[in-house]
């Protein structure tokens, strides 16, 4: 059975109330970690990291700019394999399924798997985050009645009396929150299940236009520091500082959605732990990601 029967299969009796078990959460881990890579929006987002980083290597020297020789077929395979590599940091996440039990319904975009951050939003105040990021969720609708969600549980606690992994949901503004992050995400599409209650779902589309117009990316370029000649140390410069600039860093910034509320089951711990070094890869879930490792902003 490949990839999607066993998401088929655990959704499937995960609406008939069986629980989850240890193997179907790492296979719904790879899922969620594949899927946020195999969209369109995925696809397009690489390619558009990809111009970006060209327009800035080049911007001296134009003429010396190669050709676009990459093809659908090879943004696809590269996108794929991103998130098969970024699977391995969400096994440390907490997994629950929430159970809707009010009477609003999930909504499900096009861009369906879903990294947000409420601890880099709110206490941070940060919309750059990567899936090693202290304070990752990733969330995911499995039906209009059941989501999926991993947390940082070194960040937050999903208080469940159940003994089970499901965690009821009563409040309609909890679900509101999780379309809100579908809607802010959605490429082109978002879909519903209830024809009758649609201007519900597009009164929500309509408030949130503008925040889904925000760009998405943009390059980072770093020059090094002439005033420690001594130390290798990298800075954010200005445009003519870029120009002039004999040695840069160059590479890419994800900016994700900041949604307008988060669902009220997922609170903060009294002490969070995170690990910062104060690098510019921030505040991250395990130490030893702090050395050595390949960012994956």
């Amino acid at each position: 059975m490949g990839l999607e029967g066993h998401f088929a299969r655990i959704a499937r009796y995960l609406s008939t109330g069986k629980d989850l078990s240890k193997d179907d959460v790492g296979w719904l881990r790879v899922f969620l970690a594949v899927q946020s890579r195999r969209t369109v929006q995925a696809i397009e987002e690489i390619r558009i990291a990809r111009k970006q980083m060209e327009d800035v290597t080049y911007a001296a020297h134009p003429e010396q700019r190669p050709p676009d020789l990459s093809t659908d077929a090879q943004v696809m395979i590269f996108s794929l394999k991103l998130g098969l590599d970024l699977a391995k940091y969400l096994d440390d996440l907490k997994p629950v399924v929430l159970r809707n039990n009010t009477n609003r319904d999930f909504v499900i975009g096009d861009h369906p798997s879903l990294l947000v951050n409420k601890f880099a939003n709110e206490r941070r105040g940060e919309n750059k985050f990567g899936v090693a990021s202290s304070g990752a969720i990733f969330t995911m609708p499995l039906s209009p009645r059941l989501s999926f969600l991993l947390f940082d549980s070194q960040v937050y606690t999903v208080p469940n009396i159940s003994g089970t992994a499901f965690v009821e949901l009563k409040n309609s503004s909890d679900v509101s929150a999780l379309n809100e992050l579908q809607i802010l995400s959605a490429g082109h599409n978002f879909y519903f299940s209830d024809w009758a209650k649609r201007d519900v779902a597009l009164d929500e589309l309509g408030r949130l236009t503008t925040k889904r117009a925000l760009p998405r990316s943009g390059p980072l370029v770093l020059i090094r520091d002439t005033d420690k000649p001594n130390e290798e140390v990298y800075r954010e410069g200005t445009p003519s500082e870029i120009l002039k600039a004999r040695e840069r860093l160059i590479g890419t910034s994800f900016w994700h959605p900041t949604p307008s509320r988060w669902p009220s089951v997922i609170k903060y711990r009294k002490k969070p732990i995170i690990f910062d070094s104060g690098s510019m890869a921030g505040a991250l879930r395990k130490p030893e990601w702090l050395r050595g490792r390949q960012d994956t902003r």
